[in-house]
């Protein structure tokens, strides 16, 4: 999946920002700003560096398995921050199925999901 299909962090903001509902989508994008906020990296904003980190840690797809598997390989001393945004990462799985994504579905995939919402809901 090519990471050009992510929303940016500042349209990802602005999506936040500007959607009056409280839909799925809203929150999920609300989650995967904490996620990524909370990643211990200085000055990490972009999504799709945010995808990069993940993979060069856990070295599989982004299923929401591989991401708990991951989460049990990390201590609270050392890995809060990623334990935390692993957490985040979790509501924005649950949220995906209720979009009807396969529950297999890969954080990249979401984050397609989302992208493409936001990029809908810019035109209409």
């Amino acid at each position: 999946m090519a990471h050009e299909e992510f929303i940016s962090h500042n349209d990802l903001l602005d999506a936040i920002e500007s959607d009056p509902s409280d839909n799925h989508f809203k929150t999920a994008a609300q989650f995967l700003m904490r996620a990524i906020t909370d990643w211990p990296t200085p000055n990490l904003q972009e999504p799709k560096d945010f995808i990069g980190q993940l993979k060069n840690e856990i070295n599989q797809k982004l299923t929401l398995e591989n991401l708990r598997e991951y989460y049990k390989t990390l201590a609270p001393k050392t890995g809060a921050w990623k334990l935390e945004a692993l957490s985040s990462l979790y509501q924005v799985f649950d949220l995906s199925t209720k979009d009807n994504l396969d529950k297999a579905a890969t954080l990249d995939e979401i984050i397609v999901r989302l992208t493409q919402h936001y990029r809908r809901m810019k035109f209409e």
